[in-house]
């Protein structure tokens, strides 16, 4: 674990400075080593890494509120988050928290052993920081404290009524009579309670933003992928078969057809970059095997498209260009058009959820009217080429 002492303020946000403090459009959040908005490529750090607070030494660390009244105060505490991926927006992180030094001053300053929950975490890069949100209304961060000496100790619990937003910015940390509520215990105050977080610094690394300039298919793990000799480039195969057990299905208005064997061959027509996604060509598909007497045709082979990164759908998505198939079925001919938006999940598996088709001319009439959207497509393919395949940013 880092341990790189800077400070970065933490602020009570509004509505309205969270908006301020937006980050530019289209931009990702990324944990950054060093305290730079955006970070620079050669600075993002990956899966793993940790943003911490900590209280400056001689100063207390955290202080519970009541009736405007200091109710419990600790002199240490730590608050980190480990982040669970290299980009995102939000950054999905694991929160852990420490506290320690702490006394019920508002009962002859009895000592207290506290503990933090663990609950949903994420990291959110601003224009100049970002935000480690803290727990949720649903499962909030959560305060408990066992005071007293034995045989006569009682418990507190405090739960924040909200999610606990740390503004990390400038040169300290710091979250002021943030809401909360006394969830358990009658031997703590339960009027109004807050949260002031005060005199934090911050270690190990820092929230940031990234926004990724283009898309690759790259043949190493690493994000983003800047360096060229990592990316595969045009020429290279691009190979799917169905996954096992599962059929293509394609629908359409009078009856349902199933294909047991579909495998896509095609090949990368550039390698992408800054700028741009990844071209690529369909330039064989064939579906064999299909249900309900049919024959399925491909009409208009190569399918132009293309391989984008995408933080939202697993690893991206692989866009193909109109697709053309004909139905055959007891002499009744149905002709469709679709677009294909295949999931890219896990740089392993495309998926395809119910793409739309569109009737073409050529069709009878029970297929529905030309133009219409009568049917769908639908399909899960396990990527077998080419290997290593890392579809990802620079």
């Amino acid at each position: 674990m880092k341990r790189k002492i800077a400070a970065l303020t933490t602020a009570v946000a509004t509505v309205a400075a969270m908006a301020a403090l937006a980050a530019p459009a289209g931009a990702q959040t990324v944990v950054c080593n060093e305290f730079a908005t955006p970070c620079p490529a050669s600075q993002i750090q990956p899966a793993g890494s940790y943003v911490i607070t900590g209280d400056t030494a001689g100063f207390p660390g955290i202080q519970f509120n009541a009736s405007g009244l200091i109710e419990i105060e600790c002199s240490q505490n730590t608050m980190e988050a480990e982040s669970k991926a290299t980009i995102g927006n939000p950054l999905a992180a694991e929160f852990d928290g420490t506290l320690s030094g702490c006394v019920h001053l508002g009962n002859g300053k009895l000592p207290c052993t506290g503990s933090m929950n663990k609950p949903p975490t994420t990291m959110e890069g601003t224009a100049t920081g970002g935000l480690m949100k803290i727990g949720t209304a649903a499962e909030p961060l959560t305060f408990t404290f066992e005071c007293g000496t034995a045989p006569s100790t009682y418990k507190c619990v405090y739960k924040m009524k909200e999610t606990l937003n740390l503004d990390v910015q400038g040169e300290e940390a710091k979250a002021l009579f943030k809401s909360m509520y006394l969830a358990e215990g009658a031997g703590c105050s339960g009027s109004s309670p807050n949260l002031s977080v005060r005199n934090q610094s911050w270690y190990g690394d820092y929230i940031s933003t990234y926004s990724p300039t283009g898309s690759v298919v790259c043949k190493t793990s690493e994000e983003p992928c800047d360096n060229e000799a990592n990316w595969y480039g045009a020429g290279t195969a691009l190979e799917a078969e169905p996954k096992a057990g599962t059929k293509t299905k394609f629908t359409n208005p009078i009856y349902t057809t199933e294909c047991s064997s579909s495998p896509l061959v095609g090949k990368l027509t550039g390698s992408g970059g800054k700028g741009t996604a990844v071209p690529v060509e369909i330039t064989s598909a064939s579906f064999t095997g299909c249900s309900n007497s049919t024959t399925v045709t491909v009409e208009n082979l190569p399918w132009k498209g293309s391989l984008s990164y995408s933080t939202t759908s697993g690893s991206g998505t692989l866009f193909t260009s109109a697709a053309t198939f004909k139905f055959l079925r007891f002499g009744i001919t149905c002709r469709y058009g679709a677009l294909a938006n295949f999931k890219v999940l896990n740089n392993s598996e495309l998926v395809l959820t119910s793409a739309t088709m569109t009737v073409l001319t050529g069709s009878s009439g029970l297929c529905g009217s030309a133009g219409s959207p009568t049917g769908t497509w639908s399909g899960s393919y396990n990527l077998t080429a080419p290997s290593p395949f890392f579809l990802t940013w620079i």
